[in-house]
């Protein structure tokens, strides 16, 4: 089933920082133009005004210089030609601790690539949304592979995962300058985030809002997560603090995803209001005078976080403004004076431009630092609409993948759905589909598979999944089954030829024998041989419990078109479709699927689809009389929308990868009874 989810808030509400006011403490570590006297100690700093017509400086290293590391496919001669060239940069640093390393592109091992280190720069320590969160260490393969799939790459925002640099070839020409190209941003990104100094004197924040703050607030709803943004969503800039003196200036950057800059706020600061705080969530929840002084706010709505991702927003209240312009500035460009031209800016564009370390003691500087996510609604793979209810007789192979709820099936728990309407427990209860392929296996969507633990609540771990069977109504009837290990085809996710696949073994149990003697369950046989042949216009079915509401691709998928509240229909529906061109699944929703094993499959009556909760189910076909299983329903674009067709994974050519993955489970369960470990927690493998 299309897994959805939206995360962002309207508004968010950045926590207080101790902004510094005062001239530096003259023991900060200084920069590389001040020599200790003749006893050894280090002077207080000044600036060194360069001449109008200044050179490109020669760029001196800075005082928390980017830590980088080698990987180990490169070969000598790529070790000792970067070894030369990071030499050649004292701003790298190679050494402990490092958050980037080079290596060798695993496709293409004479380039070179530039990369993060995961788990050691803030945005690969953890994904933003927990199905994008890759716990754990990963090979240079696997990350290098990852942003080839197409949900990756649109949710790059939402996940840990490094994404790497392209570098070319050392040998080529240019490689230098690609390298500093490269570095340029990062570089300035890293000497901006330097330039914080807290304090406690005063207490400082910045609000992004939909709606103009009152001093002491930044008016996020309490169902709002602060700190996020919709991408794309206009906001206000409030800059609020605990106090202030005379009338300094306010400037606000955001350091965007890619380290580019984008000024949000530039202003003399607003006459002091003396407002206390109101009622409502604070600036900062864990002081207890939070900031009550507005300094400066935007005039209207007009700041804009386009891309989602992770913004570093610097707050300056100085007594000089600053042009926008010095920010765009480079390590190693030449100093410009008709950027560069106050005081204040030309040590700003010494800090940038030559990588100078310390604050002159003549300023009085205000600098913060807050982060901000913008984020998007997150779509996940899988998608009956205008289906027709199965007899009991029918699809006895069809199994239902379900999480166990306190209270009955017809109960009402919980909160109303977004279209103000209570679903009903068993529908609540609905994960995905699957097809019982006889002993004791069902075959399913890897991605209808929840997490052992972690952070997941626990009433939608692995543990707390349920097997159905037996039954075309998941209200009543049937026998639920507890899950014993389950089975994840090696490309299920993090590859460019995606296998939404995986098998799942049931806890062993006489009553399904039962079940199967009796006729109640029956398994369902791949096609093979002629039975899997399927020319355009092949006749197939796809049955059932997901929504039965149309639904446009990025929308609430609880709720359909109409804006009504989505439901699960209690007994189970079927569809007849047919198999359509394989160029019609050439789009950017299933670009990363391989049509080899694929099938592309669409309505020919407008308005009627496979939906969300139909993942993992089957899509079969009648041939000689018997109906065979040929596709596991994996994904689409909305439900039942326009004329845009949906892809299922093609059984039979996963038909060998599901008996091995069988045996393996096989084996592991007998593994599990002798050491007394099976029926506890369902075990997790992944099977070649």
């Amino acid at each position: 089933m299309r897994k959805y989810q939206r995360l962002a808030g309207l508004i968010a509400c950045l926590l207080a920082i101790a902004l510094p006011v005062a001239s530096m403490a003259q023991d900060l570590e200084t920069g590389p133009v001040v020599q200790p006297d003749e006893s050894g100690d280090i002077p207080v700093v000044t600036l060194v005004e360069p001449p109008e017509s200044a050179p490109a400086p020669v760029r001196p290293p800075h005082r928390d210089p980017l830590r980088v590391r080698l990987h180990p496919n490169l070969d000598d001669g790529q070790i000792t030609m970067l070894e030369a060239a990071i030499a050649e940069r004292p701003e790298l640093v190679p050494g402990p601790n490092p958050t980037y390393e080079f290596a060798a592109n695993p496709e293409s091992p004479e380039d070179i690539l530039l990369l993060p280190i995961k788990g050691m720069t803030p945005e690969t320590q953890q994904g933003y949304d927990k199905r994008f969160d890759i716990e754990g260490a990963m090979s240079l393969e696997q990350i290098y592979t990852y942003y080839d799939s197409y949900p990756a790459r649109r949710y790059r925002w939402a996940t840990n995962v490094p994404k790497w640099i392209g570098l070319g070839s050392l040998t080529s020409e240019g490689f230098g300058q690609r390298l500093d190209l490269a570095l340029a941003p990062l570089l300035r990104r890293h000497i901006l985030l330097g330039l914080e100094y807290p304090t406690d004197r005063i207490k400082s924040s910045t609000c992004l809002s939909n709606t103009p703050a009152t001093p002491g607030q930044c008016p996020f709803p309490f169902t709002r997560e602060p700190g996020t943004v919709d991408a794309g969503s206009p906001l206000f800039v409030q800059v609020q603090a605990s106090d202030r003196s005379g009338e300094p200036y306010v400037t606000v950057i955001a350091i965007q995803p890619d380290f580019t800059i984008k000024p949000l706020l530039a202003t003399r600061a607003s006459q002091p209001s003396q407002e206390g705080a109101s009622d409502g969530p604070a600036v900062d929840a864990e002081s207890e005078a939070p900031p009550g002084i507005s300094l400066a706010t935007g005039s209207d709505p007009s700041v804009t976080l386009t891309e989602p991702g992770r913004y570093e927003i610097i707050t300056f209240i100085t007594e000089e403004p600053i042009n926008p312009r010095v920010f765009d500035r480079l390590l190693g460009q030449d100093f410009d004076t008709t950027v560069c031209s106050t005081e204040y800016e030309k040590w700003l564009c010494s800090y940038l431009v030559g990588g100078r370390s310390g604050f002159p003691n003549t300023f009085t500087n205000n600098i913060a630092i807050q982060t901000v996510t913008a984020v998007e609604e997150l779509s996940y793979p899988s998608p009956i609409v205008m289906g027709e209810p199965t007899d009991d007789r029918e699809a006895r192979f069809q199994a239902q993948l379900f999480f166990r709820r306190d209270g009955g099936p017809f109960e009402l728990t919980g909160s109303k759905g977004p279209g103000e309407v209570h679903r009903q427990n068993y529908e609540k209860a609905h994960k995905c589909g699957g097809t019982y392929i006889g002993e004791g296996f069902v075959l399913t969507s890897a991605h209808c598979i929840p997490p052992t633990g972690g952070d997941t609540p626990p009433q939608i771990r692995l543990h707390n999944l349920r097997i159905r069977l037996g039954t075309n109504d998941i209200a009543s009837g049937g026998v639920a089954f507890r899950i014993e290990s389950v089975a994840f085809h090696p490309r299920s996710s993090n590859s460019r030829r995606r296998a939404d696949l995986a098998v799942i073994k049931l806890l062993p149990s006489t009553t399904l024998g039962e079940m199967e003697k009796a006729g109640q369950v029956k398994k369902l046989d791949i096609a093979v041989g002629s039975a899997a042949i399927l020319p355009v216009e092949t006749d197939v079915r796809v049955t059932g419990w997901g929504y039965t509401g149309a639904s446009i691709e990025g929308d609430n998928k609880l709720l359909d078109i109409k804006g009504d509240t989505q439901r699960n229909p209690r007994i189970l529906q079927k569809l007849d479709l047919k198999v359509a061109r394989e160029d019609r699944c050439s789009i950017d929703n299933f670009r990363f699927y391989d049509k080899q094993e694929s099938l592309c499959i669409y309505s020919p009556t407008e308005g009627a689809d496979a939906c969300y909760k139909d993942s993992g189910g089957p899509l079969t076909r009648e041939f000689d009389g018997t109906r065979y299983l040929i596709g596991i329903v994996t994904a689409g674009v909305g439900c039942a929308y326009g004329d845009f067709p949906s892809l299922y994974m093609r059984a039979n050519k996963f038909r060998h990868w599901v008996s091995n993955a069988k045996d393996r489970l096989n084996l592991e369960y007998r593994k599990r009874l002798e050491a007394n470990e099976a029926y506890k927690t369902p075990a997790v493998f992944v099977v070649p």
